[in-house]
């Protein structure tokens, strides 16, 4: 007795996140940076100066953003393409700090977020719409802040030049003095019990109840989770902290769209194990595994249903809106799939109890 049973593995496009690895190439360039230092603290800031001192910041990058694609930006600041052309934007210099750090076992992450600047007339601090890049780093058990990128130099506005000079301003800060010029995504990284919404950065609006939670204590348990679960974690803090997070929005669709594509291969391996034999053995597993089969099916189409929900919330003028769209399309061919393989389930078990065997 053979039923039809359908497996789709649609291809779900996201900004994933691996795991912390860094090439051979990086870890010869730590190596050689840091020889003959022992301290991790004099380690982190050889590496600093190294990068600030030998990327300078790509101006015409920075111009091409807005016909560059998401794929093109990120494999531009990859550590490798960064040290082999001696230019980044933001996003290559964190890339490059946290990887020359992580080859020497020092924990270190990339923060993405906002940032302010100071107006050229007034000098006032102006919110930028631009995401900008920095890092974390703990050293000591201790976790600081620091913008490579900024603490690089500056742009001449008048000449559009780059011009390296060593700003200590924004090495190692502890947070207070950091978020008046930084906010991330993730206020996890504003290393504050208080962290300030995103309506006080721009506006300097103080909500009626600010909230609150131990950062410290999130801290730990973010550090003993895996990649994909930090990403989760950290896109459910980020959507929370502000709703037209887009990005988090996109990550935590994609978290669910894979997570359901995995579970249905080995719900697929599992059925496929006794549906194809026409044995008593097969007959009376698929009996035993009746629960576990449905229950598995239920599982992926909740998870599958969750993604889509996510990519729904991306709106039509959001940047991500066609790569949402795309996998809300996606998701909607896999729901349909699994109402397929539900149907022949269902004749597949009403077939069994028909059978003496």
């Amino acid at each position: 007795m053979k039923k039809k049973l359908y497996m789709l593995l649609l291809f779900f496009t996201g900004l994933t996140t691996t795991a912390q690895t860094v090439s051979p190439q990086v870890k010869r360039l730590a190596s050689q940076i840091t020889g003959g230092i022992s301290t991790d603290s004099l380690k982190v800031r050889a590496i600093y100066e190294w990068v600030t001192d030998n990327i300078a910041y790509d101006i015409d990058l920075f111009n091409e953003m807005n016909i560059k694609t998401v794929e093109q930006y990120a494999e531009a600041q990859k550590s490798e393409k960064v040290i082999q052309r001696k230019k980044a934007v933001c996003m290559g210099y964190t890339n490059l700090f946290q990887d020359l750090c992580i080859a020497l076992n020092i924990k270190a992450y990339n923060v993405t977020g906002y940032s302010k600047s100071p107006d050229l007339h007034t000098n006032a601090l102006i919110f930028s719409p631009e995401r900008h890049s920095w890092n974390a780093v703990k050293i000591n058990n201790k976790w600081y802040l620091c913008d490579p990128t900024w603490s690089a130099g500056s742009i001449n506005v008048q000449t559009g030049l780059f011009r390296k000079q060593l700003n200590e301003e924004f090495y190692l800060s502890e947070g207070k003095a950091f978020i008046k010029r930084h906010i991330p995504l993730d206020p996890l990284w504003q290393l504050s019990d208080t962290p300030i919404s995103m309506q006080e950065f721009r506006y300097g609006q103080k909500p009626a109840r600010p909230s609150r939670f131990s950062y410290l204590d999130t801290l730990r348990v973010f550090e003993t989770l895996a990649v994909d679960q930090q990403k989760l974690n950290a896109d459910f803090r980020s959507l929370r902290f502000d709703a037209s997070n887009d990005e988090a929005k996109s990550g935590i669709g994609y978290y669910y769209a894979k997570k359901a594509e995995i579970d249905s291969k080995t719900w697929h391996d599992l059925v496929m194990s006794f549906m194809n034999k026409n044995t008593g053995d097969s007959y009376r597993r698929a009996r035993e595994e009746k629960d576990r089969i449905y229950g598995m099916l239920a599982s992926i189409e909740k998870d599958m249903s969750q993604a889509r929900y996510y990519y729904s919330l991306v709106p039509p003028n959001s940047q991500l809106s066609r790569m949402a769209l795309n996998n809300m399309r996606n998701a909607d061919n896999y729901l349909q799939f699994i109402e397929q393989n539900r149907a022949n389930l269902n004749k597949y078990y009403d077939a069994l109890k028909k059978m003496k065997y």
